[in-house]
């Protein structure tokens, strides 16, 4: 069973011996010493790699519009990982005090995540947690991630995985690139990462 506390039985700092387990993952020890720990968030933080199973606590808060590409891959993380999801205008600086895992995901405008998710983020003074992006554009590159990606580890928050692949792109009804992406392909390929980023 996996303690309530990263401490079990224990007040404050520790230097005592972590023994997590659940029913799919078997028993992890790790040995943190208490002058190595440095803070209270460094404690919890490394609590939460050891403890990544299906039971993660996880949040997925996405941009999609046009059509809907992003929209598909996020639903693909979050089936295959048993994530919330949220649209962007849907979600609220408080909403992501709550989980271990939150995955941020936009379709790429003028070479940029969507200006809402900024919007979202910068309202929020620290993140300490383990966080991933992802993206879909017509030609994926990962300079579209870096902006995101500083702005993150600007708030304290530690990105353990990114992921982009083609979406379909073009206007007023046409379509000039990648027609039909993400195909199923893509999507078994956003499931897969999910998962990993589960499993650590």
């Amino acid at each position: 069973m996996v303690p309530d506390s990263p401490c079990p039985g224990k007040q404050g700092a520790c230097s005592e011996n972590h023994h997590l387990t659940s029913p799919l993952q078997t028993a992890v020890v790790i040995r943190i010493p208490l002058a190595e720990t440095g803070s209270r968030t460094l404690h919890n933080h490394l609590y939460a790699i050891y403890r990544r199973d299906n039971s993660m606590n996880t949040l997925i808060i996405y941009k999609s519009y046009s059509k809907m590409n992003t929209e598909k891959v996020a639903k693909a993380m979050a089936e295959a990982v048993n994530a919330t999801l949220k649209k962007v205008e849907e979600a609220k600086p408080e909403d992501l005090t709550g989980y271990d895992l939150i995955g941020i995901g936009s379709g790429i405008y003028a070479g940029k995540y969507h200006k809402d998710l900024y919007k979202l983020l910068e309202k929020i003074p620290r993140l300490e947690k383990d966080m991933f992006v992802f993206s879909t554009a017509g030609s994926p590159d990962e300079k579209y991630e870096k902006p995101m990606k500083e702005l993150l580890a600007g708030k304290g928050a530690r990105v353990v995985g990114e992921f982009r692949c083609p979406g379909a792109a073009g206007l007023l009804g046409l379509t000039w690139a990648n027609k039909g992406h993400p195909d199923e392909q893509d999507l078994g390929r956003a499931r897969t990462f999910a998962k990993g980023l589960i499993k650590g």
